[in-house]
């Protein structure tokens, strides 16, 4: 569920240029010197941007009627005494992470190491695959968690076996924020840290938009703290 309010400003944006070159490609079109290569290319371009607008404005309207009334589900959505909430791994991410493994195993070794004096650059190679393998299997480890809401009770399980689980009396507060990749760039991934009486961490899990409102709706009406720093991009 992407932000709205962002959505929307990036489909007016999107609107005002289709305006722009519109204008550009009439005013072009009425002086249009048919000898000169650089007017036909930059006419061209302006043509092929009005077309790919054309394409993308329907689409961008569509999404945002669509994001609406997903929103509307969700802001009505009541809260069950029993549900599952599973942690979130973005499949995109792991397509990616298994791309980059496939380009160090394969293809860079084909690309780039032609004869024994390049056998050293092959270890390095070898230490950047083991670890994207580790990031990968850590990523699918973490894809098997979930917890189990029954009323006052949240149980964290591991492939459908239970781990430990804590009495909703026993929570001290609720922290919701966004993930954050490197240099601190935000996602629209949020993160639930769930604490104690003595302010240990019960749980950390990533989930999604939608599992991120139905649990908040739910600590709040247990009456929990909730700290909610995650913002929707």
């Amino acid at each position: 569920v992407p932000n709205l309010a962002r959505q929307k400003k990036a489909l007016k944006i999107m609107k005002g240029v289709f305006l722009i070159l519109l204008l550009i490609s009439l005013v072009q079109l009425i002086f249009l010197d048919k000898s000169s290569d650089i007017k036909i290319i930059i006419f061209s371009f302006s043509i092929l941007g009005i077309l790919v607008l054309m394409i993308t404005l329907p689409l961008g309207s569509l999404s945002i009627h669509y994001i609406e009334n997903k929103l509307k589900k969700l802001e009505n959505l009541e809260v069950s005494n029993q549900f599952e909430v599973k942690a979130f791994i973005s499949n995109f991410d792991l397509f990616l992470q298994v791309l980059g493994i496939l380009i160090f195993i394969i293809i860079i070794p084909i690309l780039f190491i032609k004869n024994y004096k390049e056998i050293f650059y092959f270890f390095g190679l070898i230490a950047i695959t083991a670890a994207g393998i580790y990031e990968l299997l850590k990523m699918l480890k973490n894809k098997k968690y979930s917890l189990n809401i029954d009323s006052r009770e949240i149980t964290l399980l591991y492939n459908k076996n239970e781990i430990k689980s804590i009495k909703i009396e026993k929570i001290n507060f609720i922290k919701f924020y966004d993930k954050k990749v490197k240099r601190g760039i935000r996602t629209n991934i949020p993160i639930i840290e769930i604490f104690d009486m003595e302010k240990n961490v019960f749980t950390k899990m990533e989930v999604k938009i939608s599992d991120y409102i139905l649990l908040k709706k739910y600590f709040e009406r247990h009456k929990i703290m909730v700290n909610d720093n995650f913002k929707m991009l």
